[in-house]
């Protein structure tokens, strides 16, 4: 704007009233506003000759003002965007509709999953895609406590993940952008009640897409203890302080519930502990693998520090309602957890690995665990199909050793010779001890037969078919509580497996690759055992 301008502009009470409106209400217009970042329109003021500001004319004129009185906060992120390659295509997520990427559409901090910063959907893998930051606000925030919030990738490595907090003058006070670690986290403890606001964003070329979860944790502060009455003082206490995070857990913490559970890829070794994430007392690590029908799910842990024994639950869904099994000790004097389960659906099979409260918090310093899951598909082994591993010799039970000849002695005394034998000859026996009975060997009180057939059924009949039984399942029966195995075995090529147990009440059937854990009936002489097939999509891809 010229000189003349600007003076018929101060002149002018009009063009002052706007100068001073604009310069009041433009560093909010963006935060008010719920929908878009520009600045409402107003009415331009008019010259001394009787026309109107143009556009251009505007926009040098309010830059002329605003240099006159200081520059406005910043209410965008300086963070350059970084494009990520796509290793999957892009779908819609939990934030698709929220288009949270700026202060102005900001949504409350909370704990969320399926979170992405990819806003694009329907992009195949390969394209490059840029990334947008998202941002959260914190309101009414408590002076003294602590906030923890972090970013963390669903699939390890699919992000590198940064974290910037404003205050409420937007004005950045705390920064996560370390690349040497994929996600991120920042802890807030509050002087004023803000707002406050998150922006989460990638920090680097390591991003292939996907989803994320934000973390968010809250701590109370801790209360100012009330003044006591002046009297005689008398020695007190030391306070004891609050006791801080262990430190030392592992890298994919958090995962203490199912909403967080760490993603797993199928093959690879994951090193984790049991050192509590967050001040907690004990470590639960909630993971997940993801199956589909048909496929083979086997999970096991290994390499554990002295003292550390695990348990494994596997659940078909994200609660405990969804419970599959469970495995404690592989076998007597073997503390690791291994279970095994025959997928029938497509999605998560989610893990629950821990060990309660049998390790002092203290003492989880030592408390290292490896774990492994893999997919394959059932069937295979190293054995025939219907003979079993070969059985490991056991003790002298087993292959009695064979008595020793025993060497004639020599007497010394004269052997009589025999009277002859004599027809017809009284023997008279008379009974000089009475011998104590032989205790009765217990038998069991009956037995019942039945056969358990595993098939599946290619042609989808609900029947079996000829060719349709599968071999090698091993199958265990247990007495109705689980607590006595009563046989065990492993079907033949023709998918079949008859028992006869010493019982002639119910017992329970167990086909562990299947997941299968059923009560018989002894009324019922046939368990059948259908496996689905997987279902397939119409078109493939």
């Amino acid at each position: 704007m010229s000189l003349q301008a600007v003076s018929r502009r101060v002149l002018t009470m009009a063009g002052l009233a706007v100068a001073c409106l604009l310069l009041a209400i433009l560093p909010w217009a963006r935060l008010l506003s719920p929908g878009t970042a520009s600045v409402p329109s107003l009415p331009l003021p008019e010259h001394s000759n009787g026309g109107t500001l143009s556009a251009a004319s505007s926009a040098r004129d309010d830059a002329a003002v605003l240099g006159l009185f200081g520059s406005l906060p910043s209410i965008v992120s300086a963070q350059t965007s970084i494009n990520c390659t796509l290793e999957m295509t892009s779908t819609a997520t939990t934030d698709s509709s929220w288009n949270n990427h700026d202060f102005s559409t900001d949504i409350q901090v909370s704990n969320y999953t399926d979170l992405s910063l990819i806003s694009t959907v329907g992009d195949l893998p390969g394209a490059s895609v840029p990334t947008e930051p998202d941002f959260f606000r914190l309101d009414n925030a408590v002076i003294g406590a602590k906030y923890t919030i972090q970013a963390k990738p669903d699939w390890t490595l699919n992000y590198n993940m940064g974290i910037r907090v404003y205050n409420k003058d937007q004005q950045e006070i705390i920064t996560d952008i370390d690349t040497s670690t994929y996600y991120a986290t920042v802890t807030l403890i509050p002087d004023d009640y803000g707002p406050y606001y998150i922006e989460v964003f990638q920090v680097s070329a390591q991003c292939t897409g996907d989803t994320y979860s934000l973390i968010y944790n809250y701590t109370a502060p801790t209360p100012t203890p009330s003044p006591t009455a002046t009297g005689t003082p008398y020695p007190t206490a030391t306070p004891r302080p609050d006791s801080p995070w262990m430190t030392g857990f592992d890298q994919y913490e958090p995962n203490f519930d199912f909403n967080i559970a760490t993603t797993l890829a199928p093959g690879l070794p994951y090193d984790m502990n049991f050192v509590p994430w967050g001040g907690g007392d004990v470590d639960n690590d909630f993971l997940k693998v993801r199956v589909k029908a048909g496929l083979q799910l086997t999970c096991e842990t290994s390499d554990l520090d002295a003292a550390v024994d695990p348990r494994m639950v596997f659940y078909s869904g994200p609660g405990e309602q969804y419970y599959i099994m469970a495995n404690d000790d592989i076998e007597l004097g073997n503390f690791n957890s291994r279970l095994s389960y025959y997928a029938t659906y497509e999605g998560y099979v989610y893990i629950l690995v821990g060990q309660g409260t049998r390790m002092d918090a203290r003492d989880t310093v030592d408390s290292d665990y490896t774990i492994t899951c893999d997919l394959s598909i059932p069937g295979t082994m190293p054995w025939q199909p219907g003979q079993g591993p070969t059985p490991t010799p056991g003790p002298d039970k087993d292959l009695p050793t064979p008595a020793p000849t025993p060497t004639p002695q020599v007497s010394v005394v004269a052997t009589p010779t025999p009277p002859p034998l004599v027809d017809d000859v009284e023997l008279t026996f008379r009974l000089v001890t009475r011998p104590s009975p032989a205790t009765p060997t217990p038998e069991p009180s009956g037995f019942r037969t039945f056969r358990v057939v595993v098939y599946f059924d290619a042609d989808q009949d609900g029947v079996l078919g000829a060719g349709e039984g599968v071999a090698g399942f091993y199958v265990q029966v247990l007495s109705p509580d689980g607590q006595q195995d009563l046989a065990q075995g492993y079907t033949d090529d023709q998918g079949q497996l008859s028992f006869t147990v010493p019982t002639i009440g119910t017992v329970r059937v167990v086909v562990p690759l299947l997941g299968v854990d059923r009560l018989i009936e002894s009324s019922k002489p046939e368990v059948k055992i259908r496996i689905a097939p997987p279902s397939l999509p119409d078109v493939i891809p």
